[in-house]
């Protein structure tokens, strides 16, 4: 059975790929994903930052935007 999480953590980003990745990689290190859940608000990123996250952190959810939030 899947305990949810009570907790998030949200990261918006735009054109960070690098800069998310990194995060995200120190955050799994800490073990941080198995305390919250984490999710990624991408606003129109156009270097495919989305796509890096779900290739690399499938347990983290994104939400996307159109470049307005």
């Amino acid at each position: 059975m899947k305990i949810a999480h009570c907790v998030s953590i949200i990261i918006p980003v735009h054109n960070r790929r690098k800069i998310t990745l990194r995060c995200l990689a120190t955050l799994r290190h800490q073990g941080v994903f198995k305390q919250y859940s984490v999710i990624v608000v991408d606003d129109g990123s156009t270097d495919g930052t989305a796509i890096a996250i779900q290739t690399h952190f499938p347990e983290v959810t994104v939400l996307h935007g159109d470049g307005n939030l």
